[in-house]
């Protein structure tokens, strides 16, 4: 690293300090380092976090959608196989034989080794970012291409903004050079918040898609589709496709507004203008089995709806989820 004069390790006291080149590159240093050290610790903790909840989920390893089997289980023997260059301690390697062995004697009691699918000896440039999340089956082909068409069209990012993957390789770039203490120009500070902004934008993307691609494969309950949704009422018309649904059910699906994934407990069911607190199907009044209900929180959703349990739906919690318990 740099070796900065020693009137520096301590914040300056009068103006004309704080904006000498040297305390700039200080800060500047700080900014690089700190913005993808959370990019990277996201990454981690994400995936782990996933990795903890797949028994939640899926009630035996079987269940696992395949494309998540078959990477736990590569990636596990790869690294009970290899030398990590002490990255990992003992600790995580007896946790990650545990893990292994849970998930291939049946499976009927299993857990997911976080450390196994989260773990990269690479810099978090595009191609190693997209084989990560491939491991927990995400894509992020769709994330790449709506984050560059929304967030780098503005003029501020351009050149070698100007996309995700050249973003994220001179965010790594710099991250070395300072690493090694050495620095490039300075970026200007419309540049630095732009870069900031669209990272922002890549971490709620990679969390709602991996929300999103795990949901879809859960064991829930089809309930229906919504046809309309009132907004005095907050109320939706729902053709329902379920046999029977209940007031203080679970609802998921996508919140038409944000498009992200949400969940939201029954307040109210209503059948032709009939309050009931649980539904058959079979015995509407209404013959084309079209619910009306309100949820809470209220969310306004679009498309399919399911329901799932709520310890299932705790890991979708938000600001809102207080409301769900």
């Amino acid at each position: 690293m740099l070796q900065f004069d020693q009137s520096l390790r301590t914040m300056p006291e009068k103006l004309p300090d704080a904006r000498s080149a040297e305390w700039r590159r200080l800060i500047y240093s700080g900014v690089i380092i700190n913005m993808y050290g959370a990019l990277e610790q996201f990454v981690d903790d994400t995936i782990k976090k996933f990795a903890s909840v797949t028994n939640i989920l899926y009630r035996d390893y079987d269940r696992v959608p395949e494309a998540i089997r078959k990477a736990h289980d590569e990636q596990a023997r790869k690294l009970l196989n290899r030398d990590s260059g002490g990255r990992l301690s003992r600790d995580d390697t007896d946790h990650m034989v545990r893990c292994l062995a849970s998930c291939l004697d049946g499976g009927a009691r299993f857990k997911i080794s976080g450390t196994a699918l989260s773990y990269h000896d690479n810099n978090l440039k595009f191609p190693i970012l997209s084989e990560m999340f491939g491991r927990v089956n995400v894509s992020l082909d769709a994330i790449a291409k709506a984050l560059n068409h929304d967030t780098f069209d503005d003029g501020v990012l351009n050149g070698i903004y100007s996309d995700l993957d050249g973003l994220l390789l001179d965010l790594v770039n710099r991250r070395n050079e300072i690493s090694h203490g050495d620095y490039t120009d300075l970026l200007e500070p419309d540049v630095l918040s732009g870069v900031a902004e669209a990272l922002k934008q890549l971490v709620t993307s990679l969390f709602d898609e991996l929300r999103k691609t795990t949901f879809a494969t859960t064991q829930s309950t089809d309930v229906g589709y919504v046809t309309n949704y009132f907004d005095k009422a907050q109320a939706h018309l729902v053709k329902l496709s379920s046999a029977e649904l209940s007031v203080g059910e679970v609802l998921f699906g996508i919140e038409k507004k944000t498009q992200r994934l949400r969940a939201a407990r029954i307040t109210s069911l209503q059948d032709e203008s009939v309050s009931a607190d649980s539904i058959l199907k079979e015995s509407m009044r209404d013959k084309e089995g079209v619910v009306g209900l309100t949820v809470d929180p209220p969310v306004k959703f679009g498309g399919r709806i399911s329901t799932i349990s709520l310890e299932a739906a705790e890991i979708l919690y938000d600001d809102d989820f207080r409301t769900l318990q």
